[in-house]
């Protein structure tokens, strides 16, 4: 039965790559289009790969991730991120229930076939509402060196398909064309794929690609920009100190925006530096619209930016923006993690704890969310669930554990956290000594870790407005009404 099977996988294969040659040497003509249905939201579903080379999935990976920031620069339509699409690799689903889940009404399906440096990909486009109907679809044969431009081409051809009207940004955008040398190209492609993992192991491999790709090709922006949001991400997690990542964001995000000024991520990167390590909030807004309005889709910059309106208070806008990344990309741990605060920062615990829970069910050691969660669970007094979560993610001693836990068990909460601020004050690796200390209502020494965090310009002094939303007795101290005028951050 074996040899039966591998036979007619052989077979498969065999007329596939026949099939693919014929569409090469242009002795079958593909591309028929279909009347689409009115369509504003498609899901890129990850690409087949018909070349017979497991080693490719990585790169096939990324050039998902690739196609799928290309055409989130369509205003018109909506394209779930990378992340929340690639969760249903291997799914054993249909293409309407993977919709449906998504709330997209229409789907991509791309093959994709390779001879040496030319790609060939099938790309056929899928509605699900009412019924699931292949409506279009297309094969395109390029060399590996002019992938980028293929991108531009597929999206454009889709936003014709499905009848979005492209404005005249969008049409100069993919207009625009380049060759890139193809080493560049397939190391781009891998450091994408390791990036959308956002772990510190998988930066690691992502910096290397994206580093790779510069060696092949200076010139190419986007290699750069991945490079600037390897370091966010890594400054993010803690991995590394501000004062060491931040000249290198710089320098790269610098180089990216120099080479290609319409490129989405590096105004992206901008608002992050000029929000969380410049505090210039009137430059960090503009850099978040701009990013947006050249890639309206990106759900992590558009939760950033929900951040961004948390802490200058406006918060119906906040609240806005969140939901809005929610749809965009509801199963990324990150996003799911950074959607919670503004959630639970404006007392929706419930809407908190849900998607908090949904991303660690996804990534079950997500250190934000896992951190988060801890946060949204004390703000509703379930203290058990708090004290196991702490317990298993501090960082500290078996002994340091013991004594909170005996304070916890025979006085309580607030007996822990006394505790736990008299390990901080010893050396121990306790964090946020001035949340700490709120909790207790010593304002005097939480300003002290307060204006401490400034003098070291912290990148997590920013978000010094969101205390006085649960603490309004905050609003009159002094010290803390200094410090907020010193940041230029609104008080009410």
């Amino acid at each position: 039965i074996t040899k039966i099977r591998l036979l007619g996988v052989g077979v498969l294969v065999l007329l596939t790559l026949i099939f693919a040659s014929l569409i090469f040497l242009d002795i079958i003509k593909v591309g028929t289009p279909l009347k689409a249905n009115i369509i504003d939201s498609i899901v890129i579903l990850p690409f087949d790969n018909f070349t017979g080379d497991e080693d490719l999935e990585d790169l096939f990976s990324g050039m998902q991730s690739m196609l799928i920031s290309d055409m989130q620069r369509l205003s018109n339509l909506r394209i779930p991120c990378w992340t929340s699409s690639n969760a249903y690799k291997d799914a054993n689903m249909t293409v309407t229930q993977i919709a449906s889940n998504l709330d997209t009404k229409a789907a991509i399906e791309m093959g994709i076939f390779s001879f040496g440096d030319s790609i060939g990909m099938q790309c056929k486009l899928i509605s699900t509402v009412p019924e699931e109907k292949q409506i279009w679809d297309k094969v395109y044969k390029v060399a590996k060196s002019e992938i980028y431009n293929l991108n531009n081409q597929v999206t454009k051809d889709i936003a014709e398909e499905v009848k979005v009207k492209l404005t005249p940004q969008e049409e100069n955008l993919l207009a625009e064309s380049r060759i890139v040398d193809p080493e560049a190209m397939d190391a781009y492609a891998m450091g994408q794929h390791f990036l959308e993992q956002a772990s510190n192991e998988s930066l690691e491999k992502a910096s290397e690609f994206f580093n790779i790709a510069i060696k092949n090709d200076s010139s190419w922006a986007a290699p750069y920009a991945g490079v600037a949001l390897v370091w966010v991400f890594k400054q993010q997690l803690t991995s590394v100190p501000p004062s060491v990542a931040t000249p290198i964001i710089k320098e790269n995000f610098e180089k990216a925006l120099a080479l290609d000024p319409n490129s989405a991520n590096s105004h992206y990167v901008n608002a992050l530096i000029a929000v969380w390590t410049d505090w210039d909030w009137e430059k960090g807004e503009k850099e978040f619209l701009r990013s947006l309005d050249l890639n309206p889709n990106d759900a992590l910059c558009r939760v950033y930016y929900a951040h961004f309106l948390m802490i200058m208070k406006r918060k119906e806008e906040a609240i806005k923006q969140a939901n809005m990344t929610l749809k965009l990309d509801p199963m990324r741990p990150l996003v799911l993690a950074l959607y919670s605060t503004v959630m639970r920062v404006y007392s929706d615990y419930e809407s908190a704890i849900t998607q908090l829970e949904k991303a660690l069910s996804i990534e079950p050691e997500h250190p934000l969310a896992k951190n988060s969660l801890r946060v949204a669970y004390r703000h509703t007094g379930n203290y058990e669930k708090w004290f196991e979560l702490w317990k298993n993610g501090v960082r500290l001693d078996q002994e340091s554990i013991a004594s909170v836990e005996k304070a916890f068990r025979e006085q309580g909460y607030m007996a822990a956290v006394e505790e736990m601020i008299k390990i901080g004050e010893n050396g121990g690796r306790i964090g946020g000594l001035s949340g700490l200390y709120i909790q207790l209502e010593n304002y005097e020494k939480a300003m002290d870790y307060f204006e401490q965090a400034y003098e070291e310009h912290s990148p997590g002094m920013p978000y010094l407005s969101i205390f006085n939303i649960k603490k309004e007795d905050l609003s009159d101290n002094a010290r803390y009404i200094e410090l907020m005028k010193k940041m230029n951050l609104p008080l009410e």
